[in-house]
């Protein structure tokens, strides 16, 4: 079911409501994080990173 709500031209989908079996189907975990990862087409890709090697700011605690 899609709740409106109206614009100044045209109505918009404010938000859109799903039963609770079909959520979880859709947002359900597919492998581990390290499997998306290996599956990555940039996989192997020479990519040179190079990290930031600023101090860390001091804090008044």
């Amino acid at each position: 079911m899609n709740v409106r709500i109206n614009g100044e031209e045209n109505w918009t989908v404010a938000s859109v409501v799903v039963s609770a079996e079909e959520w979880q189907r859709k947002t359900a975990r597919k492998g581990t994080p390290a499997e998306f990862l290996l599956a990555s087409p940039r996989r192997g890709a020479d990519l040179e990173l190079e990290r930031v090697s600023d101090a860390p700011r001091d804090l008044d605690l």
